[in-house]
C-alpha cells in the first residue's frame, strides 16, 4: 500500500497548487483560470478515489489507529475538496473578481 501520509502530502500540494495558480490570473484570464481550476478538481477527484479504494482494499489489515486517522485525513480531504468546489462555482456564477481572493493555506491539519 502507498504509504497514506505521502499521498496525502502529494495531494495537499496539488490543493495549494490550484490556489496558487487561480490567483495569479488576472480578471481578463478568468476563463483560463476557471478551466485550469476544474482540471485541478478532476486530477484531486480521482487522486481521492484511488486513495479510498487503497484504503477499502488494507482496511481489515490497518490498526485501529491508523483506520481513525486515515478516515479523518480523508474526511478533510473532501472537505477542502469541497471547499473548492464551491470557490469554483463564485468563479463561474460570479463577477470577473468572484472567487480569485482564495486561500492558499490548504494545509490539513494534524490529529496528533
Amino acid at each position: 500500500m502507498t504509504n497514506p501520509v505521502t499521498s496525502m502530502e502529494q495531494v495537499q500540494k496539488k490543493f495549494a497548487d490550484a490556489f496558487e495558480a487561480v490567483g495569479n490570473y488576472s480578471a481578463h484570464q478568468r476563463d483560463q483560470a476557471i478551466k485550469e481550476f476544474q482540471n485541478a478538481l478532476d486530477e484531486l477527484d480521482a487522486e481521492i478515489d484511488r486513495m479510498e479504494n487503497r484504503v477499502r482494499e488494507n482496511w481489515n489489515t490497518m490498526s485501529d489507529e491508523t483506520k481513525q486517522a486515515t478516515s479523518s485525513s480523508l474526511r478533510q480531504l473532501k472537505d477542502r475538496r469541497n471547499e473548492m468546489g464551491e470557490k469554483l462555482g463564485a468563479m463561474k456564477a460570479g463577477g470577473e473578481k468572484a472567487g480569485m481572493k482564495l486561500n492558499p493555506d490548504l494545509k490539513l491539519r494534524s490529529n496528533s
